[in-house]
Formats: structure tokens, C-alpha cells, sequence
């Protein structure tokens, strides 16, 4: 069954630097974001891996002791590898870690588990379609290109509207072009 979807705060963890940054950011008590590391996306095309570029990403939280269980509220924002990519955030706020794929939204209860999700949505052989009706995104599938047949290979959440049937209906796939293995640890 899918999960209903529930927009994420897109102004949360924004900053005013460039939006072809990889960046992490704490929320101070005052209610500021503050960047606590950057990195030209480019870096991490550079890896050549999803694997690499997700453990690169993960040490980095690591070093600024940042996890699900943290004070802090913090996020992460990872570009589109590519024009055809989405991008990826990770935002904590309060016990709740959430991440968001182009759209598709996940709650996760620790930040290994998102980072294999992360890794998968960096990898060239595993894309996010968007199914759109009536011209309103309505369900979101991260999955690989070629299908496993293992229904863990997948996320996915959406709703159905009650006239969907009688509405055009289009379809967007958008892929990241990292290579694979797409897990970082694990997953």
C-alpha cells in the first residue's frame, strides 16, 4: 500500500548559498541556519561512485556529530548530479528525520538507513519516477531501472485523487548519474 504524501517544509535548512552545492546546516536555538560544510556538487561527481559519494556525505555528518539522535536540528541538500536528476535532502528536526527525493518523502528511524537510500538515489541505475495527473505530481516510485523483483528495491508514496481515472495523466523518470554500487554500508 502506498503512503500518503506529506509535504516537507521546503524552506527548512535553506541557505543562501548557490543551489550547486552540496551543504549541511545546524539550526542554532535562534532559529538561523548555518552552514557547516559545503562542497561544489562537482566534488562529488568527481567520486565517480554513489558508494563513495554517500560515505563521503555521511563522514562528513559524522565529524559534526550529527545523527537521528542529536540536539541539533540539522539538514543536508545533495543537487541533481545531472539536468535530468532531482535532488536529494535530509532534514532532522525535533526526533524526526526525514528525507526527500525529488519530491518522494521519507521518515527514516537512523541516518545509516537514509544514507543507503541517499546512495541509491546517486546511482545512475536507480530512478525516480514521477507519475503527474491533471498536471499534479501524485506518485513518486524510487526504484531501479531494471526491476529486482524484491519490493525493499523500492520506495514509494502518493495519493489518489477521486477523479484520477478521468484525468490525462503523464509520466517524468529522472535518474542521478553516479555509477553503482548504489549502498553505501550495508542496504
Amino acid at each position: 500500500m502506498m503512503k500518503p504524501y506529506r509535504p516537507i517544509d521546503a524552506s527548512a535548512g535553506m541557505s543562501t548559498t548557490t543551489f550547486d552545492t552540496v551543504r549541511i546546516s545546524e539550526n542554532w536555538p535562534h532559529g538561523s541556519w548555518t552552514p557547516l560544510w559545503q562542497t561544489p556538487s562537482s566534488s562529488l561527481v568527481a567520486l565517480k561512485t554513489a558508494r563513495a559519494a554517500a560515505q563521503l556525505v555521511q563522514s562528513r555528518l559524522q565529524q559534526f556529530k550529527l545523527s537521528q539522535a542529536s540536539a541539533t536540528d540539522w539538514s543536508l541538500h545533495i543537487p541533481a548530479s545531472c539536468a535530468d536528476g532531482f535532488d536529494i535532502d535530509l532534514l532532522k528536526t525535533g526526533a524526526v528525520l526525514r528525507a526527500s527525493f525529488g519530491g518522494l518523502e521519507e521518515d527514516f528511524p537512523s541516518v545509516e538507513l537514509a544514507m543507503v537510500w541517499v546512495g541509491r538515489g546517486l546511482c545512475r541505475d536507480y530512478r525516480l519516477r514521477m507519475r503527474l495527473i491533471g498536471g499534479l505530481p501524485r506518485e513518486w516510485y524510487l526504484e531501479p531501472k531494471t526491476s529486482t523483483g524484491n519490493p525493499a528495491d523500492v520506495m514509494a508514496c502518493g495519493e489518489v485523487g477521486l477523479l484520477a481515472s478521468f484525468r490525462k495523466a503523464m509520466t517524468i523518470v529522472r535518474s542521478n548519474i553516479l555509477a553503482g554500487p548504489a549502498s553505501p554500508i550495508g542496504g
